[in-house]
């Protein structure tokens, strides 16, 4: 049984039961969707977003031209900054995931030092590269992208719908 899965089970097994809310630790998850700008991380995002909700969970989408141009304002689109952008979303994942609310990252996450550090931050994370062909992307600072190593989803824009994105990502 997948980490979502598990997580989604015990979720449903407590409320069935009456434990929610009694001093219960709820359990929740970070979907991290990683990929190319264009690739459909948003979008994706939100259809799993959606799902969650629909099924009765706290979830909150943690999109990063948005936490970017409304939260840190401050910061710019260098590496650097990009960096120190996706350290303050681990940050604000960690605390809405100790309280018990699914979190999906959409951002690029150029790099795998900054991944494999957000990963140990945040313990129990999914990490879904969200490919296409790269001349189906926005080749703003793509060749700075590295695709990471292991995902735990790969998700195939050229070569299945959104819904078929996001099932995957719940099924694992």
């Amino acid at each position: 049984m997948s980490v979502i899965n598990q997580v989604l089970y015990v979720n449903r097994l407590e409320q069935d039961s009456g434990l929610i809310g009694h001093r219960v630790q709820k359990r929740s998850a970070t979907i991290w969707l990683t990929g190319c700008n264009s690739a459909g991380r948003s979008i994706i995002g939100n259809c799993l977003e959606n799902e969650l909700r629909l099924q009765g969970y706290p979830v909150k989408l943690l999109d990063e031209t948005e936490v970017l141009q409304d939260l840190v304002g401050e910061l710019g689109l260098t590496e650097i900054d990009r960096n120190e952008n996706l350290r303050r979303i681990s940050f604000i994942a960690d605390l809405l995931t100790q309280n018990g609310v699914f979190v999906i990252i959409s951002a690029a996450s150029p790099s795998h030092v900054v991944r494999d550090e957000t990963r140990q931050r945040l313990g129990k994370v999914i990490e879904v590269c969200i490919s296409t062909p790269m001349n189906d992307c926005e080749h703003r600072d793509d060749e700075l992208y590295e695709p990471p190593r292991h995902p735990d989803v790969e998700c195939r824009t050229d070569r299945e719908s959104v819904a078929e994105s996001a099932d995957k990502v719940l099924a694992n």
